[in-house]
């Protein structure tokens, strides 16, 4: 192709007398489209392979807050009531550890807000993040951000918001009564040090809300997303991560602080989400085409 590209400039040169006619222009440029067209995708693989390694290194740092707060807690997890959002309490349970480092609270591939529009529910319409509350819903997407109320003690003005786009398993609390939105005591994670093999269990991860506990006992808690990027309802938990951020998956830190990208949304019904969550019920679900 540069060969080409060279020839053409050769030719201009030897008829330089005679000028350059217009079919001469029209074969360089066409030329440099051409190379353009091929360079292109190769420098956007390059940039996604960039933000899919930053989000990775975000969540490797998330890894050593959760473990340095468990440790500044006899190991435990918090439990899950010191806000009135539970699926998000991590968020002011570790904001002394993120507060001057707030842009680890987003992937970079997903800093955008969600605007409103029609079916903005199931269609994914991206706005500039500091659009007016009135014109962006308080969940995220594939590539968007969700809010939730700031910390007061660190943001007292009334009403403010803060901004995330990644999520809890929110089987990681040691709860203190029998259940916590459904999710039963017994099958919660309450320390980081478990009796399991910590590189399969997630903790945090890309996501489209503050959380989520996928659970076999609540059909709406596992059910699949019919349609990319679709939201149904905060307790639809398994679809807070079932989206395709970084190429068909998304990037999960697990217990022992590893972090991988799943392959598929559907890895996300691999995983084990809670001490009794069945690992091998995915076989004989019915998932949409989009997500194979």
């Amino acid at each position: 192709m540069l060969n080409c590209l060279t020839t053409a400039l050769k030719i201009s040169g030897n008829n330089r007398n005679h000028g350059i006619s217009l079919t001469e222009v029209l074969v360089v440029i066409a030329i440099v489209a051409i190379l353009a067209a091929l360079l292109l995708p190769a420098v956007s693989r390059t940039k996604a392979s960039a933000r899919k390694g930053h989000c990775q290194s975000n969540l490797k740092q998330w890894g050593i807050m959760w473990r340095s707060y468990t440790t500044e807690h006899n190991g435990s997890f918090s439990d899950g009531s010191g806000t009135g959002f539970p699926r998000g309490e991590w968020v002011w349970a570790l904001a002394e550890y993120y507060n001057e480092r707030p842009k680890l609270l987003f992937c970079p591939e997903a800093t955008y807000r969600r605007g409103r529009g029609k079916s903005h529910h199931i269609v994914e319409y991206r706005v500039r993040s500091d659009s007016p509350k009135s014109a962006v819903t308080s969940y995220g997407g594939p590539t968007t951000v969700y809010d939730f109320p700031a910390d007061p003690k660190i943001d007292p003005v009334a009403g403010s918001f803060w901004l995330a786009s990644y999520g809890q398993n929110n089987w990681a609390y040691n709860i203190k009564g029998t259940s916590l939105q459904g999710r039963r005591a017994e099958f919660h994670w309450r320390e980081m040090d478990i009796a399991w093999e910590t590189s399969e269990v997630p903790l945090f991860a890309d996501s489209m809300w503050r959380g989520g506990g996928p659970d076999h006992d609540i059909p709406d808690k596992i059910a699949p997303p019919s349609s990319h990027g679709r939201w149904n309802s905060v307790g639809h938990e398994a679809q807070h991560f079932a989206i395709m951020r970084h190429g068909y998956g998304i990037n999960v830190l697990y217990f022992d602080g590893s972090v991988r990208k799943t392959k598929t949304p559907i890895d996300i019904w691999k995983m084990k989400w809670h001490n009794d969550f069945d690992t091998e019920a995915w076989k004989t679900m019915q998932f949409p085409d989009w997500m194979k």
